[in-house]
C-alpha cells in the first residue's frame, strides 16, 4: 500500500468484506485515486468514515461518485472504405509516390 493511511483501509476493508471483495474494493480505490489524482484525500476522507464508525462505502458507490464527474468523451467512430481491403488481396497496398507537375 502507498501509505499508512491505505494500509489501514486495508485492514478495515478485509474486516468488512470478503476476501475477494476487500481485494476488489482496494483495487478500485487505488485506481480511482491514481485516475483523478486524490490520493491523499480520498484516503483521508475513507479513514474519516472509519473513524467515524460507519461501513466503508461500496465500490460501486465510489465508482459512480468518481466516475460520474468525468463522463466518458463520445468519439465518433469512422468506418473506413471496405474496398481498400480489395486492393490489399490484390497485392496493391503500394501506391508509389506522384510527380509533382
Amino acid at each position: 500500500m502507498p501509505t499508512d493511511t491505505y494500509r489501514l483501509l486495508w485492514q478495515h476493508s478485509d474486516r468488512q468484506f470478503d476476501a475477494r471483495d476487500a481485494c476488489k474494493w482496494m483495487v478500485g480505490v487505488l485506481r480511482i485515486a491514481m485516475d483523478h489524482d486524490c490520493e491523499e484525500p480520498l484516503g483521508n476522507e475513507l479513514l474519516a468514515t472509519v473513524e467515524q464508525h460507519q461501513p466503508l462505502p461500496t465500490l460501486k458507490a465510489l465508482q459512480e461518485r468518481y466516475l460520474s464527474k468525468y463522463p466518458v468523451p463520445s468519439i465518433p467512430a469512422r468506418q473506413h472504405d471496405l474496398g481498400g481491403y480489395d486492393h490489399l488481396l490484390q497485392g496493391s497496398w503500394y501506391l508509389p509516390e506522384v510527380g509533382h507537375a
